[in-house]
């Protein structure tokens, strides 16, 4: 995973980053979210390799390797798809939520790649400055727009791999990766724990409801 990293630039990789996030907003399927998560992972790792050592660009690939497979293996466990596709939201609110969340990711893009973020960190890359602010912003997108556990989870997890990437490249001691590494999986097990024991209520609700009908 590295090595294909390392193929690449840094416009390349901030590119893949942008639009991996991106669908994080926009899309409606957690199996499409997973694979953006765990692309803008490698991508992480590609950028952090042209400021700091391999070891630190390693770690974000493995971490976000580990993360992915936690969410997979929840999202699967629970059926996530069957159960929020099994309440759809009406065509006309559905078509007003995905414009506001393109408005919303285009204000966000002219506030990140507008403005001279780069010139506040002289010396980090103003790609992995740019990754990791846009990070930031749209994990806190997808937190306000979501109505599920899972996709909560998941804008989380965007928003701690923007600040532990950025953090990472200002203080390179792996110590301090592996501490932000760490609290990342956490995150990743307790949201784990949080979909599962949504999901398990929502269906001894649904139980119960069809009982009582019955």
């Amino acid at each position: 995973m590295l090595r294909i990293a390392m193929l690449l630039n840094s416009t390349h990789l901030l590119l893949i980053v942008t639009w991996a996030t991106l669908l994080l907003v926009v899309v409606r399927r957690w199996r499409i979210a997973l694979l953006a998560l765990q692309l803008h992972y490698l991508a992480l790792g590609g950028l952090i390799l042209e400021s700091g050592p391999t070891a630190l660009a390693g770690l974000r690939i493995l971490i976000g390797g580990f993360i992915s497979v936690i969410l997979l293996l929840t999202a699967r466990r629970t059926e996530h798809d069957r159960v929020t596709v099994s309440r759809p939201t009406p065509n006309r609110q559905w078509m007003a939520e995905f414009v506001l969340r393109v408005a919303a990711c285009g204000l966000v893009a002219i506030g990140v790649f507008g403005s001279p973020l780069g010139a506040r960190f002289p010396s980090l890359p103003a790609e992995l400055v740019q990754a990791s602010v846009w990070l930031m912003a749209m994990g806190t997108i997808v937190v306000f727009v979501s109505r599920a556990p899972l996709w909560f989870g998941i804008g989380g997890l965007a928003i701690a791999s923007g600040v532990a990437t950025l953090y990472t490249a200002l203080d390179s001691r792996l110590v301090t990766a592996g501490l932000l590494a760490i609290g990342e999986l956490g995150l990743a097990l307790v949201i784990a724990v949080a979909v599962t024991f949504a999901y398990r209520k929502s269906f001894s609700n649904s139980k119960r409801g069809t009982e009582n009908s019955g």
